[in-house]
């Protein structure tokens, strides 16, 4: 999936304010990530996030299974 942090650029401007570019941290400058629950959960709105994390409720705390959900692939379900 395109990098939702440079939009597929492969790099940002550095925040020094100079006109020095670096490749992208979330996609290290390949412009694409892989396509994750926790890549598409970042590209959410904040009301968005909120009503996932209150279907995610139904993992009752577990960290390890909210851990494999966000590492798990991506479905539109």
């Amino acid at each position: 999936m395109k990098c939702p942090r440079c939009n597929g650029k492969r790099c940002e401007p550095d925040n020094s304010g100079s006109l020095v570019w670096r490749a992208c941290k979330m996609c290290h400058g390949t412009g694409i990530v892989p396509d994750n629950n926790e890549n598409w959960f970042c590209s959410l709105s904040t009301e968005e996030k909120a009503e996932v994390i209150a279907q995610l409720s139904s993992y009752g705390g577990n960290v390890d299974a909210i851990l494999d959900w966000l590492k798990g692939e991506h479905r539109q379900d």
